[in-house]
């Protein structure tokens, strides 16, 4: 039996199917492995860019609209960061939005993603408690959020924005909005070590004189 999975979603087509069809205007661009193809698909035309601002100006008329992303920049030390970003930087998000009409229960998140359309993590507003039943009045705000500080391993990833009502529906979303190269400047750690990032881990190791039998195994 055979499923036929259609999405621009990168990540669920990476999760669900291993072979892929990319169809561009109506004529087969690419058939193979779902890893290949949606990396394909990821870097065609895709220019590196950590600045992002909507097309158009943001449309207040609009009664049934509540919510529209106005920017998204990728910045160290309050300035916007060249695309090609040394491993070790320190990072933040500025993401402008408007609301143009009251809104209960947003969540705001950005999602982390490779070159092959994994989701490396994502990064939620409504992970502070606080802000889960927060009443938000109509207006233009900023929200500023961190990039783990090195974390990601050398090579290309791609942010994606979204924001939404849980469980009710999507307010707004873009993909890829910012396309970044992190550089292996500042990476002292082993080369070809697995997964898909780089956590700062401890280990303690100590040489003891007089083990007992049960901490020796």
């Amino acid at each position: 039996r055979t499923v036929l999975f259609v999405s621009h979603n990168m990540a669920a087509i990476t999760q669900l199917c291993k072979r892929t069809i990319w169809i561009d205007n109506g004529k087969v661009r690419m058939d193979g492995n779902t890893a290949e193809v949606v990396k394909a698909y990821l870097g065609i035309g895709a220019d590196s860019r950590t600045c992002w601002e909507r097309n158009g100006n943001v449309n207040s008329s609009k009664s049934n609209k509540e919510f529209e992303f106005r920017s998204v920049r990728l910045l160290e030390n309050q300035k916007e960061i060249e695309p090609i970003i040394p491993f070790n930087s320190k990072l933040k998000l500025r993401i402008g939005f408007d609301i143009l009409n009251p809104i209960k229960y947003l969540s705001i998140t950005y999602h982390m993603l490779d070159s092959y359309g994994t989701v490396i993590y994502e990064s939620i507003s409504t992970d502070d408690a606080k802000r889960k039943e927060y009443e938000w009045t109509p207006g233009t705000y900023l929200a500023l959020c961190d990039v783990p500080e090195s974390f990601l391993m050398p090579g290309r990833y791609y942010i994606t924005i979204a924001a939404y009502v849980d469980g009710v529906k999507i307010l707004d979303r873009h993909e890829s909005v910012l396309i970044c190269d992190v550089s292996n400047i500042g990476y002292n750690l082993n080369i070809g070590r697995k997964g898909f990032g780089t956590p700062d881990i401890n280990w303690n190791i100590e040489k003891k004189a007089n083990l007992l039998p049960a901490e020796r195994t």
